[in-house]
C-alpha cells in the first residue's frame, strides 16, 4: 500500500499507464495551478487525504493530526480506512489504539463507519456490493449479511496490475455478475 500523498506522482503515473487518464499533458502540468494532479497543494482547498491504520502507525500522522486539530483545520478531511491488516497479519498484533478515540482527543470530529453507513446507504436497502481495492476484511459491515463483498483477500505475490486486478475480481463481469448473484438472492 502506499501513502496517497507522498507518492501521488507515482499514483498519477499509474493511473495514467492503466487507465490512460489523467491524461499526459496534465502530468506534466504537476504541482502547477490548474491542473488536475495537484500533489499536496492545500491552500483555499478542501484537502481529503485517505489513511490505513499503517500510516496512523507512524508518529508524524500523530503530530499531523495533532497540529490540524490544534488549528481547527476544518477543510481537512481524513478518510480512515480500517483495514484491520498490515504487513505483519492482523492489525491487532501491532495496533490496538481507538483511533476515533485519539482524533477526538486532537480536536477532530468524526463519525464512525456505522453512522457513516446508515448516511449513506438507505438501511432498508439489502442488495449492497461492496468493492474495495484493498483488503476486504471489514467490508461485510457496509455489505451488509445479504449483500456482497468483492477485495483483496491476500497478499504478497507480485503481478502486473492487470493481473492483480483480474486475480482479485476488479472487473466489470464480475462487479455485475456478483451484483446480479445479490439481487437474485434477494428475490
Amino acid at each position: 500500500m502506499l501513502s496517497n500523498g507522498h507518492a501521488s506522482m507515482l499514483l498519477y503515473s499509474l493511473l495514467h499507464l492503466t487507465w490512460y487518464y489523467p491524461p499526459i499533458d496534465q502530468i506534466k502540468k504537476f504541482r502547477q495551478m490548474g491542473s488536475i494532479t495537484p500533489g499536496h497543494e492545500i491552500i483555499g482547498h478542501t484537502t481529503y487525504t485517505l489513511v490505513s491504520d499503517e500510516d496512523l502507525q507512524e508518529g508524524v500522522a500523530s503530530e499531523a493530526a495533532s497540529l490540524a486539530g490544534t488549528l481547527g483545520l476544518d477543510k481537512f478531511i481524513c478518510i480512515y480506512g480500517d483495514t484491520e491488516i498490515s504487513i505483519e497479519g492482523d492489525t491487532h498484533l501491532s495496533f490496538r489504539e481507538d483511533v476515533a478515540a485519539r482524533f477526538r482527543a486532537y480536536g477532530w470530529e468524526g463519525i464512525g463507519p456505522v453512522e457513516y453507513r446508515d448516511s449513506v446507504l438507505a438501511p432498508g436497502i439489502r442488495a449492497r456490493v461492496s468493492v474495495e481495492a484493498s483488503a476486504s476484511i471489514g467490508r461485510e459491515r457496509y455489505a451488509g449479511l445479504d449483500g456482497a463483498v468483492i477485495g483483496m483477500t491476500g497478499y504478497g505475490a507480485s503481478a502486473s496490475g492487470a493481473e492483480v486486478l483480474v486475480r482479485f475480481g476488479f472487473t466489470a463481469e464480475n462487479v455485475q455478475s456478483t451484483a446480479l448473484s445479490v439481487l437474485e438472492r434477494l428475490r
